[in-house]
């Protein structure tokens, strides 16, 4: 499956029980698709994915309180 976005060359802080640290992710509409390393992201991508380079930086998790 494709992302419809990819996160290349960061930090991405999972807040899992293990506090692991993913260099990339792929989104598909709402929902994570994958975390690994670049290499195993770009399986995701096809032409028609947003790529963006983190440079470097880090991307936590957000919450988002959808009650009425």
């Amino acid at each position: 499956m494709h992302a419809d976005k990819a996160l290349f060359n960061g930090k991405i802080i999972t807040v899992d029980p293990e506090n692991s640290v993913r260099e990339a992710d792929a989104i598909k509409g709402k929902r994570i698709l994958a975390l690994g390393t670049d290499m195993e992201i770009k399986k995701h991508v096809d032409p028609n994915t947003e790529v963006i380079d983190l440079e470097g930086k880090s991307v936590t998790p957000g919450l988002v309180d959808r009650s009425p």
